[in-house]
This record gives structure tokens, C-alpha cells and sequence, in this order.
């Protein structure tokens, strides 16, 4: 019995760390997103605060004075070639999000769309 109590424990500590995390898994609204009906307050705002809002936002203190966290400073950045620019990884332009992999293609896409119908603020 002495020895059972100790392997237990230890067998229920090595299943407790078998566990990962998909963005998918925990963020399945990005997945979602209707590609025909794409909206700012709803695609382009998830798309923004899972990817880019922590470092800029008003409240954060990185992110080269670069906002992200309103319709007014997002629109800025599309129309100075920024947001896609920094999100492709195009040439000329710093990678974004920094230190981190690049954003998925599929929020890419919904990206480039939204903004090829003007970059609504709907």
C-alpha cells in the first residue's frame, strides 16, 4: 500500500501535463467567420485582439505607438499599407506579431477581404 499511494500520484501528475491547446480549440470564432459577410465589430476585431491588440493598445506600453484597438487607428494602418504589410511578412516591413509565428492564413484572407470592400467600419 505504501508504494501504491506514491504511483498513483505520480501516474495522475504525468496525465495532468498530457494537455494541449489549439488556437482553433480556444478561439473558435476566428474559424467561424463567415467569409461572405464579413464585418469589422465582429471578424476583424477577433482577428486583431488575439493577434495584435495585447501589444497595440492604448493601455500597453510596446508597440511603437502603433494602435489597434479602434476602428478609427485599425483604418489608419490599412490605409498607410501597415496592417498588411507588417501581417505578411512583406518586405520593407517589420514582422508582426513580434517574436511569434505569423497569423493563419485563413485570418489573412478575411484580412484582405474586408479590406478589398473598403474596410467597412460595420
Amino acid at each position: 500500500m505504501k508504494i501504491l499511494m506514491p504511483l498513483i500520484a505520480i501516474f495522475l501528475f504525468a496525465i495532468s501535463g498530457c494537455y494541449y491547446d489549439s488556437k482553433e480549440y480556444l478561439y473558435p470564432q476566428l474559424t467561424s467567420c463567415d467569409t461572405t459577410n464579413i464585418t469589422y465589430k465582429v471578424c476583424i476585431v477577433n482577428i486583431l485582439d488575439m493577434s495584435c491588440v495585447g501589444c497595440h493598445s492604448g493601455s500597453a506600453s510596446s508597440g511603437g505607438g502603433i494602435k489597434l484597438d479602434s476602428y478609427t487607428e485599425v483604418k489608419k494602418r490599412v490605409d498607410d499599407g501597415k496592417l498588411m504589410g507588417s501581417i505578411k511578412w512583406t518586405t520593407g516591413f517589420k514582422k508582426m506579431p513580434k517574436n511569434d509565428s505569423k497569423i493563419e492564413s485563413s485570418s489573412i484572407v478575411i484580412l484582405e477581404k474586408w479590406i478589398s470592400a473598403g474596410a467597412p467600419n460595420n
